[in-house]
């Protein structure tokens, strides 16, 4: 009995850091697996929920009860400022008033950027419209998102390199020999600072 006592005792010390560790960074346990196992799958970290459940040897209900916490209603506008995502994701079947969330989120300078992705059912037109015009982005039936999720999520995560036309011409000779008057010093007045008498 001693022994199984000091391993029951060593698990409590072991989970009680654990979870000091966790929340400093905003998470939780069952939040933390869900996270790790996407890392763990390797590029494009996603798996199905299917693989995620048995990735985690949980069901499929505690699964989504994980992924139903990460953000609720009440914290969503909370979570995007502090963590300023690439994507958001709403589910409109949640309780809260998502249609303030999506407003509040849309006329922030610092978020209106932000993609807003809202789901719900595909029989429920009056909310998925109410969605729209509150600001989301996109507001499809939930069949549509869950087909279509691993790319959106790709392209918000992963988006391809776009470079501006004219990156990558050569510089013109006018161009080079500005750079070489500026780099000898060597500006317009306009440009020209009296006070700073290092030139």
């Amino acid at each position: 009995m001693g022994l199984v006592g000091r391993i029951s005792r060593l698990s409590r010390l072991l989970e009680r850091r654990i979870e000091e560790v966790f929340s400093a960074h905003g998470l939780q346990g069952g939040r933390f697996d869900v996270l790790a196992a996407l890392v763990r799958a390797g590029e494009p970290n996603r798996l199905t929920p299917t693989q995620l459940y048995n990735s985690l040897l949980v069901s499929s209900g505690t699964i989504t009860n994980r992924i139903d916490r990460l953000v609720d209603a009440a914290d969503a506008v909370e979570a995007v400022d502090r963590s300023l995502p690439v994507l958001v994701l709403i589910d409109l079947a949640v309780d809260g008033d998502w249609a303030t969330v999506i407003r509040r989120c849309k006329l922030r300078p610092h978020t209106r950027q932000i993609p807003i992705y809202a789901f719900g059912s595909h029989v429920d037109a009056a909310t998925l419209r109410a969605a729209r015009e509150a600001g989301a982005d996109h507001a499809w039936a939930r069949s549509r998102m869950m087909k279509e999720l691993a790319d959106v999520v790709s392209r918000y995560v992963n988006p391809p390199i776009r470079y501006p036309e004219g990156w990558d011409d050569v510089l013109s000779d006018a161009a080079k020999a500005g750079i070489a008057e500026f780099n000898r010093g060597e500006y317009f007045e306009q440009h020209w600072d009296p006070n700073n008498r290092s030139r």
